[in-house]
């Protein structure tokens, strides 16, 4: 298995920050009022009416999010607590709720956020393409 640094080493200079946040234009980001899934770029442009905030959310909701957002990255692993996940195993600890996956519910919620910020900074800079 490999360690933490093994995979951050490998994660180093792979994409510039356009190029992450770009990537996940097409990820799961939330839900309107009707029940519908809004992606990142929904939010960013601002043309979706009635959308649900995070706190407005239930568990299944945010958990369903997460998982969107880990099925939508191409590589996907994480290491918490020495256990190494892969897309698979992580969707499991989800779908099953445990304490594991509650905290990458956590960690995909914090990324999404991170990341829409940094967009909409980009985007009153004008640097930002949709």
């Amino acid at each position: 298995m490999d360690s933490m640094d093994d995979i951050l080493k490998g994660l180093k200079g792979k994409r510039s920050k356009e190029q992450r946040i770009m990537a996940q234009m097409g990820y799961p980001a939330g839900y309107d009022a009707d029940d519908n899934e809004i992606t990142m770029r929904d939010l960013i442009q601002g043309t979706k009416k009635g959308i649900l905030s995070f706190s407005q959310l239930q568990p299944k909701k945010l958990a369903a999010i997460a998982i969107g957002r880990i099925k939508a990255q191409q590589e996907f692993k994480v290491v918490i607590l020495n256990k190494q996940l892969d897309k698979t195993s992580a969707i499991k600890e989800i779908e099953d709720g445990t304490d594991i996956g509650q905290t990458l519910v956590e960690i995909e919620k914090l990324a999404m956020q991170f990341a829409l910020n940094a967009a909409m900074k980009m985007k009153a800079k004008g640097e930002l393409k949709l």
